[in-house]
């Protein structure tokens, strides 16, 4: 986990990379059936070994008073050198149920230890954090939340126009059994939305930052 365990980061200029802003921040507001209900952030900063770390929080909950019906909390840092993760590191708590993800690339073998299972895999894989544009070029994903590997199959893509600006949208179906919906810039490659069904919830992302 050598790619875990670094001095201080500084911020310099990012490499050329796809979805990186420039403020180095992509911030969502997370709706439930319109209503509000989290949200979900991505700093960006540089380390002193060149690397790009990606600090991930995401927040959701249902509550009334005091009183929460539902809450899900995710905690995720990975590393990147240029367009390859190199290392990640999760906590996830849906609802109660806890989970964990740490892996690394190094020795020629991507290591990962989950709370789902162990595995190997013989290079680097992309994960399922979404901000990344070459995420939608990709037929497996590691999923940051279980640590399981995820199938994905573009069902769709087409051109739209969100907030005034010229998108890509993609319906993407994961593991045959489910359908996401996502957004990316067509100027600068950035993720601008993702829409999704879960439980008959319907999720979906507003983005706050500013291009």
């Amino acid at each position: 986990m050598k790619y875990l365990f670094l001095g201080l980061f500084v911020f310099l200029t990012f490499p050329v990379s796809a979805g990186i802003p420039d403020s180095g921040k992509l911030e969502f507001e997370v709706l439930r059936n319109g209503n509000p209900f989290g949200t979900h952030t991505l700093n960006f900063t540089q380390t002193n070994d060149g690397l790009t770390r990606v600090d991930i929080n995401i927040d959701m909950s249902v509550s009334a008073g005091p009183i929460d019906f539902f809450k899900y909390t995710h905690r995720n840092t990975e590393l990147w050198d240029g367009n390859k993760l190199v290392g990640l590191s999760s906590e996830t708590n849906d609802d109660g149920d806890d989970y964990f993800v740490n892996a690394s690339w190094g020795d020629d073998v991507f290591k990962i230890q989950s709370s789902s299972k162990n595995q190997e895999l013989p290079k680097p894989i992309m994960s399922t954090s979404y901000w990344h544009s070459d995420f939608v070029k990709q037929t497996q994903l590691l999923n940051s939340q279980k640590g399981l590997i995820d199938t994905i199959v573009i069902q769709s893509k087409e051109k739209e126009v969100v907030n005034d600006r010229p998108a890509i949208k993609y319906i993407i179906r994961v593991n045959d059994d489910r359908d996401i919906t996502i957004w990316y810039d067509v100027a600068t490659n950035q993720w601008v939305g993702l829409e999704f069904t879960i439980k008959n919830q319907n999720i979906s992302y507003q983005r706050v930052t500013e291009f």
